[in-house]
């Protein structure tokens, strides 16, 4: 179902390049955890990205300005035929890497914000997006530390205590501090479309993710969700 929340689809761009404050991080990843079709999209921005980066810089092997400042003052260009064509060989390339790159991300932002009727939007496989799940981007948190952390983005660990599969196809497993256990726990969830293997009953892993808190009467937990990796401990 296609989302009418053009302001925060708006932020997408700059949540994706880490240019909003916390207030609008948080209002932002609320509305992605129910939203399907706003998760879509911004799998479709990082894929986007992603492409732009991968090209690769042309540098021309010729100065252009004095054959434009030639132009100008109406002065013959002279210049040796095979220097002319290195000139516009190089010239030829760097054209068809930009036009290529604005064709590419003109189809990507088309789909975006006006994807085709018969196409399901709503359908993404995966995040193309390479992150580097470290304690540099991530805060640690231990599980007894939650409540009073301030940070979205978090990496804490524990063991898993419980898995369950929800109706709507989405995977949410507990972690506590000692294995055995019931408190102080954390509820992580892994949906679509972050592809995750869930961990093991009984494993010590450490969870990559947003933290929130789910306020609902009969849940009123701290929760890493989405989760966005997880890496499994050995005990020591």
């Amino acid at each position: 179902m296609k989302c009418w929340r053009i302001d925060l689809q708006r932020n997408l761009i700059y949540y994706l390049h880490k240019q909003l404050n916390n207030k609008s991080i948080t209002n932002l990843e609320n509305h992605l955890l129910d939203c399907s079709f706003c998760r879509g999209k911004l799998a479709q921005l990082r894929t986007s990205q992603a492409f732009v980066q991968q090209l690769k810089p042309t540098t021309l092997s010729t100065d252009p300005w004095n054959r434009i400042e030639a132009a100008i003052t109406r002065q013959p260009y002279q210049k040796q035929k095979a220097s002319f064509n290195i000139f516009l060989n190089s010239n030829l390339r760097a054209a068809m890497w930009f036009i290529g790159g604005v064709l590419l991300t003109s189809l990507l932002f088309a789909n975006l914000f006006w994807p085709p009727n018969n196409a399901s939007s709503n359908k993404v496989e995966t995040l193309d997006e390479e992150i580097e799940f470290s304690e540099e981007n991530f805060r640690l948190v231990s599980i007894n530390e939650m409540p009073s952390n301030t940070e979205p983005h978090v990496v804490t660990q524990g063991y898993v205590s419980e898995i369950r599969i929800d109706s709507d196809g989405d995977t949410t497993f507990k972690i506590v501090e000692t294995l055995g256990t019931t408190k102080p726990f954390i509820v992580c969830e892994i949906i679509d479309p972050i592809k995750l293997s869930p961990p093991q009953v009984g494993s010590k892993v450490k969870v990559y993710g947003v933290s929130r808190y789910d306020e609902k009467v009969n849940h009123q937990w701290y929760e890493v969700h989405p989760v966005l990796n997880i890496e499994l401990v050995k005990n020591k």
